[in-house]
């Protein structure tokens, strides 16, 4: 009887496990380019053009980014409405709440860049 007992507290214990995050998403891989419709596809899969998306550069390499990185304009060009380019090579300010807000609330995410050669 102590079996039983200890497999249904079991099963309704792993029936009651914590998710953390969406229930599923989408895995785009690109290398080499993107295209617009490559890019089409993102935006669908984030849920459409007013979806707000974050753009992480961190892979090119550089200590700075702007607002307007190839997939950053490129998604706005695509009727992106909220497109943001978020950056920081200080552990710092990428673990602060004011940084993590846009992966919080965006719909997609690009991870753009790296070294190429």
């Amino acid at each position: 009887m102590n079996g039983l007992t200890l497999l249904v507290c079991c099963l309704m214990a792993y029936q009651q496990a914590v998710q953390v995050g969406p229930a599923n998403g989408s895995l785009l891989l690109v290398g080499g380019g993107v295209t617009p419709n490559m890019g089409q596809q993102f935006i669908a899969l984030a849920g459409g053009v007013e979806s707000p998306i974050v753009v992480i550069p961190t892979a090119g390499g550089a200590t700075e980014y702007g607002q307007h990185t190839p997939i950053a304009q490129l998604l706005r060009q695509l009727g992106v409405v909220k497109v943001e380019v978020l950056h920081t090579i200080n552990p710092e300010v990428a673990d602060s709440q004011d940084f993590i807000q846009p992966l919080v609330k965006a719909k997609g995410v690009f991870f753009e860049g790296g070294r190429q050669w």
